[in-house]
């Protein structure tokens, strides 16, 4: 069987003056199955120093969303972590490249889906290693901004947080 992770609990998403802030951790169960609960999770783009930003293509066994788009890499904000920590991570988690929180530049956030959170840009020329659990190795790689946005006048090819996320980081490449 392919990628089934699922954390047990997961933060909520708060806004406070203006921003998203780590609520309480509740039921991953619950979370899901609530109309309206907003998890807390990350957003990261990968570009390279050719203004290239990696997209990944889900692996057809993912739990959601399944064979769709999205940005370079993204996940939960496990307990006890904060959204730096949890971004540095899913990089290393789902792309091999090794970062620090000094390379994150938050882009901003949204919310207003089941899985939102902050969106952050890292500039490096490391070259991804995937895991193929996570993604299709295949249809993941790195596109040109025009490419990116062809693409996302096709809203199905993306998962609705992965293409909210990645509308958010091309209007700061703009």
């Amino acid at each position: 069987m392919g990628n089934v992770y699922a954390p047990e609990r997961v933060y909520r998403i708060c806004k406070q003056n203006g921003n998203v802030v780590l609520g309480e951790l509740v039921d991953h169960g619950w979370a899901e199955e609530t109309p309206g609960v907003e998890q807390a999770c990350v957003y990261i783009a990968l570009v390279n120093s050719d203004g290239r930003i990696y997209i990944q293509h889900r692996a057809a066994t993912k739990r959601l969303w399944p064979d769709r788009k999205t940005i370079s890499t993204s996940g939960h904000v496990d307990p006890g972590e904060t959204f730096e920590q949890a971004a540095v991570r899913e990089v290393r988690e789902e792309l091999g490249v090794e970062l620090r929180r000094s390379d994150l530049r938050l882009l901003g956030s949204f919310t207003g889906l089941a899985h939102c959170g902050p969106v952050y840009e890292v500039r490096s020329d490391a070259t991804p290693v995937p895991s193929p659990v996570e993604l299709d190795v295949r249809r993941s790689g790195f596109v040109s901004v025009a490419e990116l946005a062809r693409w996302l006048s096709e809203p199905d090819r993306f998962t609705p947080s992965g293409a909210r996320a990645l509308q958010l980081w091309l209007a700061g490449c703009k």
